[in-house]
């Protein structure tokens, strides 16, 4: 894994090479003893993966107290742009949106902290996304926020995308700063 940079302080952006030959290819998609080094974040508990059609939009999601979630999130096929965005309200990137591409043919791949809203949109069909997580998911805790109302909104309207959304993410609320 190769360190590029941070993203809105504490996002971190890897790259990891990917080795292709006549036979296909091969990456190694987290060495964990690399990742946590650079995040601090040694307890990566739970592995999580979606599938996703063209135009599919999944987020803004979280976790609330004491059930955050720290994220290493990649993609094993296809394309999308992944979305983060700063939640915790005393920092100075609070409410503050990043895009970034990942797909399975850039290798890049990303820490999202805990405190962190996120979010990604599918631009292929069938596109394969892997999350890694420090803690346990629960129902209870799980939270988000519709997109409508953020910058989102606007980048995606801008790739003149109709989003598919889950009714579920619909009726989340709007995000207040």
């Amino acid at each position: 894994m190769n360190y590029i940079n941070k993203i809105l302080t504490d996002c971190i952006l890897f790259n990891n090479h990917i080795h292709s030959d006549n036979r296909g290819n091969f990456r190694v998609c987290a060495n964990l003893t690399e990742l946590c080094t650079e995040t601090k974040c040694n307890n990566f508990t739970q592995v999580n993966s979606s599938v996703s059609n063209k135009n599919v939009f999944r987020g803004m999601h979280f976790q609330k107290a004491p059930y955050e979630q720290a994220k290493f999130v990649y993609v094993l096929e296809g394309e999308v742009i992944d979305f983060v965005m700063d939640i915790r309200v005393n920092s100075e990137n609070y409410g503050k949106i990043a895009t970034i591409p990942l797909s399975k043919s850039n290798g890049n791949c990303l820490y999202v902290p805990r405190g962190f809203a996120h979010g990604f949109l599918s631009l292929t069909n069938n596109t394969i996304f892997c999350y890694l997580v420090d803690n346990t998911y629960s129902l209870n805790h799980e939270s988000g926020f519709n997109y409508k109302n953020t910058v989102i909104s606007e980048i995606i309207l801008k790739m003149k995308i109709k989003p598919i959304i889950s009714s579920k993410d619909s009726l989340l609320p709007e995000f207040n700063i």
